[in-house]
């Protein structure tokens, strides 16, 4: 028996891909053009980032990511919000990218 692969399911406007997670790594690799969320055990690699407002590099300072959802798709690009809470003030990030990656 062989077994293939299926494709994941493409994300949708409304999508929570990661919620109440304690934030323990991010990861930007400016040769490919991606950046690697690790939080609550899970990572979410954002693939042919377009634009970002992440900052980097981040200083391991403890923080909470509230939601990570998709606010736009279309046939080229994903934009998404990221809430993290910062010890007490929360920040919205955004993303554009080609793909999202969960695992």
């Amino acid at each position: 028996m062989t077994r293939a692969r299926l494709p994941a399911p493409e994300p949708k406007v409304g999508d929570v891909l990661l919620r109440d997670a304690p934030l323990a790594r991010l990861e930007f690799a400016l040769d490919d053009g991606s950046v690697a969320l690790h939080a609550g055990g899970r990572r979410v690699r954002f693939e042919g980032v377009r634009a970002t407002s992440f900052l980097g590099p981040w200083d391991g300072t403890p923080g909470t990511v509230e939601w990570l959802r998709v606010v736009g798709v279309d046939a080229r690009e994903i934009c998404l919000e990221l809430r993290v809470r910062w010890r007490e003030v929360p920040r919205v990030y955004r993303m554009v990218c080609a793909a999202v990656v969960v695992a």
